[in-house]
């Protein structure tokens, strides 16, 4: 339920607008005849909307209000007038308003800009939170591709430098960590590419009719390797007839991504469940793990996206993984989910139209 403020030094008036905004769906927070009163009660109880008559009792008008509130809050505003205050009108544009409405206004002109000024600030928000969170992501990309050419660059010196004092042992720790750094560098860069291509290029999704069974079979015979160095088992429980509406390409990527990460945090000896049905008209593909699992207090946020932990043998990750899948399952119409415990494992979902 969206959330009205009301400040207005009309009481009738007032009232006339607490009454449309419950009829009407809306929850009203606050009822104000000052500026000052109203700026003071967002420290504790923040509208969605506000709706400020120009002309308040106390020093402080509806303009100056809707500055303030505009600089610190971001919340959207929408002015009351009347025509002898046009005045203000030029005013009140640069003050972060949404819109006005010239009094005696109709209800659904009203009701109308509420609902246009929600849509824009949710919007705006929704672009701010998104910008935030690429931030984040070339912030903890960019680091982790210093630490990680960092160290194929120390080694290579001490390589270069000191070649006919190292013996055996010393050029092997040296070239294996080369090797893992060389590695993850090229999976992060390989992931960021195929980010970029999504978000730059803005890459459409080419949806056909594949079989779950068949995709998951290709999957995990390209992984086979890697699983066998943990001995870890990889059973497909898929319905042969099982099939989605996707882009397969996507879709390859995306549940690479889930059966890498499934053996990267699984231990040794273990067992990686991959199942798919269909319910109604969605398909349900699933990867779990009886692995390391995680707290689930983070598996909503953003920061568990950009968070590379190491695996149960010390295995690197990128980091962006997870935003990828997310990224991915969106342009084929679907969904991802994340359920995990600590020390108990994790089943990663996909939900995708089926064909």
């Amino acid at each position: 339920m969206d959330k009205v403020m009301i400040v207005e030094d009309n009481a009738i008036q007032s009232l006339m607008l607490q009454e449309v905004f419950l009829l009407n769906g809306y929850e009203v927070v606050g009822i104000y005849d000052t500026g000052e009163a109203a700026i003071e009660s967002l420290k504790d109880n923040t509208p969605d909307v506000i709706i400020m008559d120009i002309s308040l009792a106390g020093e402080m008008d509806g303009v100056e209000a809707s500055e303030k509130i505009y600089q610190n809050y971001q919340i959207p505003v929408i002015f009351l007038t009347s025509y002898s205050q046009e005045k203000y009108l030029k005013k009140a544009s640069k003050s972060g308003a949404y819109s006005y409405l010239l009094k005696p206004f109709k209800e659904r002109e009203l009701l109308t800009n509420v609902e246009i000024a929600l849509l824009k600030s949710k919007s705006s928000k929704g672009i701010t939170d998104e910008l935030k969170s690429k931030d984040k992501l070339f912030s903890i990309l960019s680091h982790d591709l210093r630490n990680h050419i960092s160290v194929i660059k120390r080694a290579t010196q001490i390589i270069d430098k000191k070649f006919d004092q190292l013996n055996r042992e010393d050029i092997y720790s040296y070239i294996k960590d080369l090797k893992s750094s060389a590695d993850t560098v090229y999976k992060l860069t390989d992931q960021l590419l195929t980010w970029a291509s999504i978000n730059i290029r803005k890459v459409e999704a080419n949806k056909e009719a594949h079989y779950v069974t068949d995709l998951l079979s290709e999957i995990v015979k390209d992984n086979r390797h890697v699983a066998a160095e943990k001995k870890i088992l990889l059973t497909i429980n898929s319905q042969d007839d099982c099939m989605i509406m996707a882009d397969r390409r996507m879709i390859y990527v995306l549940l690479n991504n889930f059966i890498s990460n499934a053996i990267k945090f699984s231990h040794i000896g273990s067992e990686i469940k991959i199942n798919s049905y269909r319910e109604k008209e969605r398909v349900i593909i699933s990867v779990v793990d009886t692995g390391v699992g995680f707290d689930t207090k983070a598996t909503q946020s953003y920061e568990r996206m950009f968070t590379s932990s190491p695996g149960t043998i010390g295995e690197g990750g990128t980091g962006i993984g997870l935003l990828i899948c997310k990224e991915l399952a969106e342009k084929n119409d679907g969904y991802i989910e994340i359920f995990s415990t600590l020390n108990k494992g994790t089943e990663a979902k996909v939900n995708l139209p089926a064909a």
